[in-house]
């Protein structure tokens, strides 16, 4: 996609059981945390895009609200988070899954140059 305009033309259905060691909520190619881009962490979770973002007004966009909540809103890449299951505590053990789920990579595809 490489910054490109994405439009969806079926809905689509993405995982990450693994979890994932942070993104942006509302920057899709966000690579650090900052004071504004609301950095989440999130334990296992399902993505579901619709075709038509029109479809997600109304829908919780605040990430700590304990249940699902639109991602990415205002961008070609908007989705809808459903998680299922708590994000691990920041001090746990690794699992030694964490480099699969690394934020560089889950984005690379969307915001490589």
């Amino acid at each position: 996609m490489n910054k490109k305009p994405f439009t969806p033309d079926q809905m689509g259905i993405g995982y990450m059981l693994a979890g994932d060691t942070g993104s942006s909520n509302i920057d899709p190619c966000a690579e650090v945390p900052t004071g504004t881009n609301q950095w989440v962490v999130e334990g296992p979770h399902a993505m579901v895009i619709v075709r038509d973002p029109a479809q997600l007004e109304g829908l919780p966009t605040d990430p700590h609200n304990g249940s699902a909540y639109v991602m990415w809103k205002g961008t070609p890449y908007v989705h809808i988070m459903c998680l299922l299951a708590r994000a691990p505590e920041p001090n746990s053990a690794p699992s030694g899954r964490e480099e699969l789920c690394r934020p560089s990579v889950a984005s690379s595809a969307l915001c490589d140059y």
